[in-house]
């Protein structure tokens, strides 16, 4: 449920990618040790902070919009 998501967040942010002078329109994709790096990162901090995004994906093409949305997903998923 949307709604209750919204009153249980915090905070968030939303960045963007195109205009961001760090990242300079970057896409991720994958490295000998991405997939443990993954496996980490996708296991949040203390139940507090998750992180998701095409880069996080780990089924099917990262760097897609599809891979954002599944990433994304199953951190909600994790929250609920």
């Amino acid at each position: 449920n949307i709604e209750l998501i919204k009153e249980m967040l915090l905070s968030s942010y939303v960045g963007n990618w195109k205009n961001d002078p760090y990242s300079a329109a970057a896409y991720s994709y994958l490295t000998v040790t991405s997939k443990e790096a993954q496996q980490v990162i996708n296991e949040g901090i203390d139940d507090t902070l998750y992180f998701a995004g095409e880069a996080l994906c780990e089924e099917g093409e990262v760097g897609t919009v599809e891979a954002a949305f599944k990433s994304a997903e199953k951190i909600v998923s994790k929250l609920l």
